[in-house]
Order: structure tokens, then sequence, then C-alpha cells
């Protein structure tokens, strides 16, 4: 079968091959996506960790002064010198981690690594929370480029069946020059014309098996597109799913960071008035830095899970 003068299946074997340039290309920006939004929250959290060795520093000049004064123990001193130095051993691995996101950044955009940030010092995890209208569906077809591959690559074997039954039918061509010369060259049209219709019937099982082969295939595609349907359906309502869930973890880790805030402020507050002893306000301290470094990990999550739905649906959305 011909469309505009080429066989029907090279046309959507070129689609088919088109598609799949065009999941490279989405496969890519993922992987942008992900790397730059990786040094964002590397860098979010080097400036975190920086701020609360600056804190633990100047919590512990002031129990160094009020020990000084007589009021507090060494035991007091050193367990704050202790978490000083614990904030100052993650600095290193968070500018590591920053590091390591800048180098893929570079190499994902085609650059060399130059040991310079490309991420604004102000950037921060956060996009619009609306979803986007996602469609039914059948809307995947027409926007995965995997999807749209594999239905060229069905349409293109369909295709194909078509022209291996044809070939296994006599080729004749009619003309007037049958009618046309003398008696003596009338045998040989007619010897001309036995070739054609023995010629598919010598060899009819060749051309059979071939159209089996064909059939084969078209089943394969057949079976291969559906499963990826299938799939593609499962990935965006699994992904739309841990998004939602993401979103509700994030809301209680945040509610238990501010519950940490005002024991740690309340703590320290009775410890300068000499109620309490400083190991509450060390604790408290300890439980909210933690939760502070969560929140920046579980954010990026949050963003990588967004990246994901933008993959998984074709990358046809609106952008974050």
């Amino acid at each position: 079968m011909l469309f505009g003068g080429r066989p029907l299946s090279d046309r959507y074997s070129e689609q088919a091959r088109q598609a799949d340039a065009e999941l490279v290309a989405l496969s890519l920006s993922s992987e942008v996506a992900n790397a730059y939004f990786g040094s964002v929250a590397a860098a979010n959290k080097l400036q975190l960790l920086r701020q609360q060795v600056q804190l633990d520093q100047d919590l512990l000049d002031l129990i160094q002064l009020r020990h000084d004064q007589g009021v507090g123990t060494v035991v007091d001193v050193l367990q704050q010198e202790s978490q000083l130095a614990e904030s100052q051993t993650l600095i290193p691995l968070a500018e590591s981690e920053l590091r390591s996101f800048e180098n893929l950044l570079d190499i994902l955009v085609g650059e060399l690594p130059d040991g310079n940030n490309r991420i604004p010092d102000a950037e921060q995890l956060s996009f619009d929370a609306r979803m986007p209208p996602l469609g039914v569906p059948a809307d995947l077809l027409v926007q995965r480029p995997d999807l749209r591959a594999a239905l060229a690559d069905l349409v293109a074997a369909d295709a194909s069946i078509g022209v291996a039954v044809a070939e296994r039918l006599p080729q004749l061509t009619l003309s007037g020059s049958v009618a046309e010369g003398a008696t003596s060259s009338y045998e040989g049209v007619l010897s001309s014309l036995a070739a054609n219709f023995t010629g598919p019937l010598l060899d009819w099982g060749r051309r059979k098996a071939e159209v089996e082969r064909r059939k084969s295939i078209y089943q394969e595609q057949l079976l291969r597109f559906t499963e990826l349907f299938l799939g593609a359906v499962e990935e965006v309502e699994t992904t739309l799913y841990q998004e939602q869930k993401q979103r509700e973890f994030l809301k209680r880790l945040r509610h238990r960071r501010d519950i940490l805030q005002r024991a740690q402020e309340e703590s320290d507050a009775r410890f300068k008035q000499g109620i309490d002893d400083y190991l509450p306000v060390l604790t408290a301290l300890q439980s909210l830095r933690e939760i502070e470094r969560d929140l920046i990990d579980e954010q990026l999550e949050l963003l990588q899970l967004r990246i994901r739905l933008h993959l998984v649906t074709g990358g046809r959305m609106p952008q974050i």
C-alpha cells in the first residue's frame, strides 16, 4: 500500500523513529531538571548548615560565659561543643553533594565541569501546587512519545501484512498490446501470462510464510503497545497518588517542626532563667536541626515527583 508514493508501513515506521527521538529529548530534560533541583536542595541544605553552625557557636559562647561567671557546669560546655562539632562535620558532605549535582548539570548541558555553580543563590524548592489538567487515559496516546512510537510501529506492522498478502497474488499488467501484433507473438503473450500466474503458485509456501511472519510481528507489536499503554496509565496514577501523600507528609513534618521550634524556645528560656539544666535545650535543639534538614530532602522528593509526572504524561504539561 502506497501513501504519497511511499509504502504506508515506511511512513509510519518513520513516525515511530521520530517519536523515539522525542522520548530521548524528554528523558534528557527530566535528567536536567532533577540535577538542577538536586543542586538547589544541596545549596539550601549547605546554607542551613552554615546558619546552624553560627547559632551553635553563639550558644557555645553564651554557655562558656555563664560557666566563667560560675553558672552552669563544664558538662554544659562540652555538650554544646559536641553539638557544634556535629553541625560542622555535615558541611563537607553538603559541599560534596552540591558539587556532584553541579558537575552533573554541566555534563547534561554539554559543558565541562568548571567548579562554578549554575543555580541562582536565591533559588528555592517551590513550585505551583495546582495540578495541571491531565485529561483521560486515551490522551496518553498523543502525549507520550513511547506510546506514539509503539502505535506507529503497530500501524506499520499492520500495513506490512497487506503488502505480504498482495505479494501472494499474481502480478498482471493489462494493456491493449495483447490485441495488437501478429499471431506469432500471441503465443509469447500467453507464456508471459502463464508465468505471472504460476510464479506465485510455485513459491506459495514461502509467500504464505512471509504473511504469517508479518502477522506474528503485528501480534508482538500489539502486545507491546497494550503493555505500554496499561503501564503508562499505572505510572500516572501512581505518581499522582505519591505526590498527594508526599504533600500530606510534608504538612505533618512542618507541623512537627513548629512544635519542636516552640519546645526549643521554651527549654532555652527556662535554661537561661536557671530553672532547668542544659540537657533539655540540647535534646530539643538536636531534634529541631534534624527535622529542618529532613524538610529540604522531602521537599526535593516532592519536586522530583512532579518532574516524574511531567515525564510519564509525555511532557505536555505547564512548566513548574
